[in-house]
């Protein structure tokens, strides 16, 4: 014959299986199988029960709440989270690990153009060059040339802002 009390904890083990306090568990309301002298004996399937009915709950009221009525715990906890939030960022941003997006912006904006220019300079800086040329593999040397000139001038103006920290 089976044992009444075999698949059933009393309250301090069921508390300790679920990793929180006794106090904890008699907040739940729990209803307990049965009792035998001084023990309490519970279920899982109680608890389980007791767990989804309160969720439950818990979501209809949510549900059926004004909603221009706050919850102070869920605003708080929003709180919370956005100033988590904003002091990651703030310290990557000391750190240098993320930049603002502004920032990147204005730098682009700046090498482009710088880039643009130094590009539609080389028509006008090249072409007295080329004026007597009749040979074409020489024609093009120059203007390769001029092209990796200007490149190298960019290159050069983007390492020199890294190392000023701009």
């Amino acid at each position: 014959m089976e044992n009444k009390t075999e698949h059933l904890l009393i309250k301090k083990m069921m508390a300790k299986s679920l990793g929180i306090s006794v106090q904890a568990f008699d907040n739940w309301n729990v209803s307990p199988e049965f009792r035998q002298g001084r023990s309490t004996f519970y279920s899982v399937r109680s608890v389980l029960d007791n767990r989804i009915n309160h969720v439950s709950n818990k979501l209809e009221e949510k549900q059926q709440r004004d909603p221009s009525t706050l919850d102070i715990d869920e605003e708080r906890a929003r709180l919370v989270a956005a100033q988590a939030d904003k002091t990651e960022l703030e310290v990557k941003l000391l750190k240098r690990e993320s930049v603002k997006i502004e920032e990147v912006t204005h730098e682009w904006a700046e090498m482009i153009g710088n880039c643009r220019a130094k590009l539609l300079s080389i028509p006008t800086k090249i072409a007295p060059k080329l004026l007597g040329i009749d040979d074409i593999s020489e024609a093009q040397q120059i203007l390769k040339d001029a092209i990796f000139e200007a490149l190298t001038e960019l290159s050069d103006d983007v390492y020199t802002q890294d190392q000023e920290g701009t």
